[in-house]
């Protein structure tokens, strides 16, 4: 199984996304109930488009351009039309994420579009390129996805269509206001069939729904199951040749334990060795004991009532009532969970949710744009589609609860489907409670209280040492393949850190024991992790890359001072 989309969240948090230009669009204004006839005097000068704001405000844009230069030329314009408060806006790359989309066509933005043909493809987005319309149909929550959608895009009589990349800061979501058609409002849906779309709107699903509202697939209100156990340390390959390995071997010979040749295999002869001086090697041993003590992370209790409730939801009869008298949005999400399991799809659900949705939402300030309708009214006909705008909520901006590891466990199928969807538009502000399966395993706990020991920071930053949990918990849970730059990335940040240790080291025979255990204990976790990484189907250069971004979650921001 070969895994191709990029890892985007890795990207977003520690490496510059490489796209040639910085996005530029004019911001002509905002308006009351805003029709585009009523900007017929700038159409000429670009393709004119609207994000609906509350209250039927509308922020009317134009454009947009790969250069100032362009931009400023239709600023002037513009201005010049009589919109004196019109501005330039311009995003970096880095504020977007790259997605996937199919390309539908390419047309001139200042010209008519016969927007009725290019509907029926599902949602449409266009990339705007000073007079350049590119009109394309998505969003998918990967490349491969869209290609299987390919197809039946095609014989749509698209025959021309095409899969493609973009970053998000390019794409326009195309509505009523700039195709002028009357439609039902239609939720984006993230499903692999973007031909048949979910029902229009929760009042028209419920029209045509049997009275009874029979629940299905209900479950009760109190579940208990318990969280399951860590899973075991994946078996290492003996006959993969790696860099891990060999490091591992050169560590082990300068400590007289490994005998063989430095072949780089993770033979007989390096696990034996390894364990020897794990044994054996003092620092180790004091580090093990340590790491015994830890809290794991995403277990303590946090000081925040309806976070531990949320927590502890599955075993914990108090929980529900902590969840019902907490008045933020994920709060009523939760509830809407828990009459879900209870009673199956119900007014009651659907009512709970788009309230969550509306309050999560509108009239808040977005760093990208939400990737979803959240001013669309839903019906909640299946488990996955709840849990997937219950992640979406957990991302909303303000929000400081994290999602919890249990509804992984309990709902392992539907979950994993939903992070796939949502991996492709997570942020960095997406919280996700620290499961720290990984830390499960002897090296990897070993190696954190040896790097925790080794910091410098007297005062870590909590919200630092979260975000890299989150993730870590991400990569457990639903990795993906990284591109080559955030590869090349992660390899100098391994580079940077291993020289930077063996400097100090030179510094004092304590720091050389220190340095000593350290790296036994990481290439060791590094070679597990590779090993974890192929098991799930990745190739050797995908699982070392995913390697390393694991251990930089465990390590890197406690290390910092030796990867400068």
């Amino acid at each position: 199984m070969k895994k191709q989309p990029r890892l985007l969240l890795l990207a977003l948090l520690w490496c510059p996304m490489l796209m040639a230009q910085n996005h530029y669009s004019i911001q002509v204004g905002t308006f009351l109930e805003a029709r585009k006839a009523d900007f017929d005097a700038i159409q000429p000068l670009g393709f004119v488009y609207a994000t609906k704001m509350p209250g039927d405000l509308y922020q009317i844009a134009i454009g947009g351009y790969e250069t100032r230069a362009a931009a400023e030329k239709v600023w002037t314009e513009v201005r010049s039309k009589g919109y004196t408060n019109a501005f330039i806006q311009e995003r970096s790359p880095a504020e977007g994420q790259e997605v996937a989309v199919i390309q539908l066509a390419t047309k001139s933005a200042v010209q008519a579009v016969d927007w009725e043909n290019y509907v029926r493809a599902g949602d449409l987005y266009a990339i705007l390129n000073d007079r350049t319309l590119r009109i394309v149909t998505g969003v998918f929550p990967n490349v491969e996805a869209a290609r299987q959608q390919l197809p039946a895009i095609r014989q749509m009589g698209f025959a021309d269509a095409f899969v493609r990349t973009v970053n998000t800061i390019a794409l326009t979501r195309i509505t009523e206001f700039e195709t002028g058609l009357k439609r039902s409002l239609i939720p984006l849906d993230f499903s692999q069939t973007p031909a048949a779309p979910v029902p229009a709107s929760y009042e028209q699903t419920m029209a045509v729904k049997s009275p009874d509202m029979t629940p299905r697939n209900a479950t009760p209100a109190t579940p208990t199951t318990r969280v399951t156990p860590p899973p075991p340390a994946p078996r290492m390959r003996t006959n993969v040749k790696r860099r891990s390995a060999l490091e591992l071997q050169k560590v082990l010979k300068a400590e007289g334990y490994y005998k063989s040749s430095l072949d780089g295999y993770y033979g007989d002869g390096t696990a034996a060795a390894y364990k020897a001086m794990s044994e054996n090697n003092r620092e180790i041993q004091k580090y093990r004991l340590l790491a015994e003590h830890l809290t794991p992370s995403g277990t303590a209790t946090t000081g925040n009532a309806l976070q531990d409730a949320i927590n502890t939801l599955p075993n914990n009869p108090a929980a529900p009532g902590v969840i019902a008298a907490a008045k933020v949005p994920v709060a009523k999400a939760y509830q809407a969970y828990l009459s879900y399991q209870s009673n199956g799809r119900s007014a009651t659900v659907n009512t709970l949710m788009n309230a969550a949705i509306r309050e999560a939402f509108v009239g808040k300030k977005f760093t990208t744009p939400p990737p979803f309708d959240y001013q669309a009214t839903y019906a909640y006909d299946n488990l996955e589609q709840l849990l997937l705008h219950l992640q979406y909520i957990h991302s909303a901006p303000g929000n400081t609860i994290a999602a919890p590891c249990w509804l992984f466990q309990r709902h392992p199928r539907e979950m994993q489907q939903v992070f796939e969807r949502y991996a492709s538009v997570a942020t960095p502000g997406f919280l996700l409670q620290a499961c720290d399966q990984f830390l499960s395993w002897e090296e990897l706990s070993i190696a954190q209280a040896i790097a925790i020991d080794l910091s410098s920071d007297k005062k870590p930053d909590q919200k630092k040492i979260a975000q890299g949990a989150s993730l870590r918990a991400m990569l457990f849970l639903a990795p993906e393949s990284l591109d080559a730059d955030v590869s090349r990335d992660l390899q100098t940040w391994n580079d940077k850190l291993i020289n930077g240790l063996n400097g100090w080291a030179t510094r004092d025979p304590l720091n050389q024991r220190m340095a000593t255990a350290f790296k036994a204990v990481y290439f060791q976790s590094q070679a597990r992790l590779e090993d974890f990484f192929m098991d799930k189907g990745f190739n050797e250069n995908d699982a070392k890359s995913l390697a390393l971004a694991t251990l930089r979650t465990v390590v890197g921001y406690h290390l910092e001072r030796f990867a400068s």
